[in-house]
């Protein structure tokens, strides 16, 4: 504090309880904010008439408080023995330490203490003003404008979807992207940024089904093969939340792919081949891990700049899950399912493989490998006749890309490859 924090007003007051003015000692006093500065005060050196900042006085006969303007004052409880030992307090003890009474004047009192920290601080202060403006002044500028989409959109939204404009673990749900029997799907972007480089897709189940035990183990099976599925080639998950006490619904948030479904228009094999090959990539990977999704189909499969990702695997099953279709109900894309899966409800890996085939051959052809007027015909021609021939609608392609599809697609599932990895190491390079 210096030499002229402290007052001599404490000297000229009885510090030794001695005769009334009378001086015994000279007392150096250790301080903070400078702690360690000992302060000496004798009446010679400070006469009563100088300004100080700090004084001190006698409250009672021990008591002394130390004051200064703009702070907090100190009592402290000083005995002769203390006061005749030269240095106080003693080394046992705190420095006196007085706490600005604002923010402010601890500022102002650092400042007069530290004059060219203090200096220096205010020109770096000017130089970061015009920064600190202008961050605030975009901040702000940032918030009108978030607003603005705010208000666009709920303003355009259906007011027949409840669910649009909602929150759900800080993403705002702008659009519907879908819907289904069993979920409705919709873009969200984080609520605080409406960043629309870092949107996902919920995926909700609806509310008329999340109480029903089938659909809520299948929601879960769902969870469980995203859980297990990190591959470049499937969409990722970034949360989902189970049925709770709460009552609301479950979903899940995945991750959003930009980009169109698959092409269904027909295509050369060098065109097509690049494509196959990551979906082929995805499902072997799913197999390996137990996982078949048992709804593949062109519709489940996005494509961005010649990147692919699989997804939506609602239907996804375990090798050895115990069966989860109600009697009679049959689940998936007729014109991508196995015989054996439409009939028996089948979910061994096999029926993917045949749905890869079907993929393909509409990919390749533009065609589907059986075409039906409506759905019970298409069904019977599945379960009793084989496909047309690829190149009946394709003459161009190379035979074995022909007799590869094919095999993928033979009715008796003892016919096709062992595994979906082995049947695209029969496609030629």
């Amino acid at each position: 504090m210096g030499v002229r924090v402290l007052a001599a007003a404490l000297l000229l007051a009885p510090l030794a309880w001695g005769e009334p003015g009378k001086i015994l000692h000279t007392v150096k006093f250790r301080t903070q904010p400078r702690s360690g500065v000992e302060v000496v005060v004798d009446s010679a050196s400070y006469p009563a008439s100088e300004t100080v900042a700090l004084d001190f006085s006698f409250v009672d006969s021990k008591i002394v408080e130390f004051r200064r303007q703009g702070f907090v004052s100190e009592q402290r409880t000083v005995s002769a023995q203390e006061a005749s030992a030269g240095v106080y307090p003693p080394l046992s003890l705190a420095p006196i330490s007085l706490h600005a009474s604002s923010p402010l004047t601890g500022l102002v009192v650092w400042m007069q203490e530290n004059p060219f920290q203090g200096l220096l601080g205010l020109a770096l202060l000017g130089l970061a003003l015009p920064a600190v403006i202008y961050r605030g002044v975009a901040t702000w500028r940032r918030q009108q404008v978030l607003q603005e989409r705010l208000s666009r959109l709920d303003a355009g939204r259906d007011r027949g979807d409840s669910v649009l404009m909602s929150r759900i673990e800080g993403y705002l749900l702008v659009e519907l992207l879908g819907h289904g029997g069993m979920a409705a799907v919709y873009r969200a972007v984080p609520a605080d940024s409406m960043d629309e480089s870092q949107a996902v897709a919920v995926k909700l189940l609806s509310r008329h089904l999340f109480r029903e035990p089938d659909f809520i183990r299948r929601f879960q099976r769902e969870v469980s093969a995203y859980q297990k599925l990190a591959h470049p080639n499937i969409v990722r998950v970034v949360s989902w939340r189970e049925m709770d006490a709460s009552g609301d619904p479950p979903y899940i948030i995945l991750e959003l792919v930009p980009g169109r479904t698959l092409p269904q228009e027909g295509m050369s094999w060098p065109e097509a081949r690049p494509l196959l090959e990551q979906i082929f990539s995805a499902v072997a990977f799913a197999h390996r891990h137990g996982v078949v999704h048992r709804d593949l189909k062109p519709d489940n499969i996005m494509v961005h700049q010649g990147r692919v990702k699989v997804m939506d695997f609602g239907l996804a099953r375990n090798h050895d899950a115990s069966q989860l279709t109600a009697s009679g109900t049959v689940l998936g894309t007729p014109a991508y399912m196995a015989p054996e899966q439409l009939s028996q409800g089948s979910s061994a890996p096999a029926v993917d493989q045949y749905a890869l085939g079907a993929v393909a051959y509409r990919l390749l052809s533009g065609r589907l490998p059986h075409e039906a007027d409506d759905v019970m015909a298409l069904f019977a021609r599945v379960l009793s006749a084989d496909p047309v021939p690829l190149d009946h609608y394709q003459p161009d392609l190379p035979p074995q890309v022909v007799a590869v599809v094919m095999r993928m697609l033979a009715h008796n599932q003892e016919h096709r490859f062992e595994s979906v990895e082995e049947a695209w190491k029969a496609f030629p390079a």
